[in-house]
Order: structure tokens, then C-alpha cells, then sequence
């Protein structure tokens, strides 16, 4: 998520390093009550992250 909606990849970027490598971090950060982070599957990582999103776009939305 990047200036209030979803950031584009490049060619040949990895999909999974990046996007859901930021999606991990973003969903420890916000539900730090979860149990051990490090056993969440994608799709667990997914739900929370869409639980986070009309946030995240408000958020980084630019201002001005």
C-alpha cells in the first residue's frame, strides 16, 4: 500500500518476497495479540491484511 492504494509490481519482481512479506509485517504490527506469527499460512495473512486495508489506504492517502 503506498500513497493510499495498492502498489504496483515491477517485471520480474518476486510476488511473494515483497507483497506478502509486507502484509506479514503490517499484520504483526497491527494484531500484536496473535499467537506466533511465524505459523500464519498466506491465507491467514491475507484475511488479516483485508481487515487493514481501507485503513491503510486512508493512511497513506497523499495529503494536500
Amino acid at each position: 500500500m503506498r500513497h493510499g492504494a495498492d502498489e504496483k509490481l515491477k517485471d520480474g519482481t518476486h510476488v511473494f518476497e515483497v507483497v506478502y512479506v509486507e502484509m506479514f509485517l503490517q499484520v504483526c504490527r497491527d494484531y500484536s495479540g496473535l499467537p506466533d506469527p511465524r505459523h500464519l499460512k498466506a491465507h491467514e495473512i491475507i484475511f488479516f491484511y483485508e481487515g487493514l486495508r481501507a485503513e491503510l489506504q486512508a493512511h497513506t492517502k497523499p495529503k494536500g
